[in-house]
């Protein structure tokens, strides 16, 4: 039985070596966690975790720094079926994990719970402060937001909805009843802030009090200092002396 065993190896064909290192090469390909999408494997990569902004800082080793507002958490490499998974070192509380694939990540927030994320971007450095990452903001970014009051006050005698659109490079733009604005904003926790120099084009408007009106929509908007995204998917925004805009996506028709 030995001698026929080794005979049938012998007439067996060999694994071609190339194929088996790409092989290799596309099950770790498949593998493939969010510290790829950092430069050379470090830096950092933004998860929008249910409207939970995380920052997961990888040092292209085992180790990852996560921060989700104002708390810092030492993650350390461990085994996973898929994927790479990085858990707070045992007996450490609170205890905290990232698990990512692709895109795609599970993490296990302290005072959250176990959320679902997204890969939001990446960059080089280290994880921005809390002042410099609102939770809310890749909520109200790339959306084409209508205003639904000013003051209280229906927009009147516009043919189209004054717009306000914050991009999430620090773009802001719209229309305010005659003519399209564009300029440049900041948000952070610490608040909004909307340069004046808008830049606007040169339409004339249907009335006086329509240009009225545009005039005081620029001039509110850019005096905002705060903005709060609210339970029923509508946007305030205040300034100081507590006026507001309301934004609002009206559902299709």
């Amino acid at each position: 039985m030995g001698a026929a065993t080794l005979a049938l190896a012998g007439c067996l064909p060999k694994k071609d070596k190339a194929a088996e290192n790409a092989g290799a090469s596309d099950a770790q390909q498949t593998e493939t966690d969010s510290s790829a999408l950092a430069p050379s494997g470090q830096g950092v990569v933004i998860f929008n975790c249910e409207s939970v902004i995380v920052q997961a800082a990888f040092d292209g080793q085992d180790k990852v720094v996560m921060m989700v507002g104002d708390q810092t958490y030492q993650l350390q490499s461990v085994v996973s079926a898929s994927g790479a998974k990085y858990e707070t070192a045992s007996g450490v509380t609170p205890a905290a994990m990232l698990w990512n694939k692709g895109d795609e990540a599970l993490a296990n927030i302290p005072g959250h719970g176990e959320m679902s994320c997204q890969v939001q971007g990446a960059k080089m450095g280290t994880p921005d402060s809390a002042s410099q990452v609102p939770a809310q903001t890749s909520s109200v970014q790339n959306t084409e937001w209508q205003v639904k009051t000013m003051n209280d006050a229906v927009p009147q005698g516009v043919e189209n909805p004054l717009t306000v659109r914050f991009d999430d490079q620090g773009r802001v733009s719209g229309f305010a009843g005659c003519n399209r604005f564009n300029g440049t904003y900041e948000l952070s926790r610490d608040g909004l802030v909307i340069k004046p120099d808008l830049a606007m084009t040169r339409m004339a408007c249907l009335s006086d009090e329509v240009a009225q009106q545009e005039a005081a929509f620029t001039a509110l908007l850019t005096s905002m200092t705060a903005l709060q995204m609210q339970p029923d998917g509508t946007v305030i925004l205040r300034n100081d002396q507590g006026q507001q805009i309301v934004l609002h996506t009206p559902p299709m028709e």
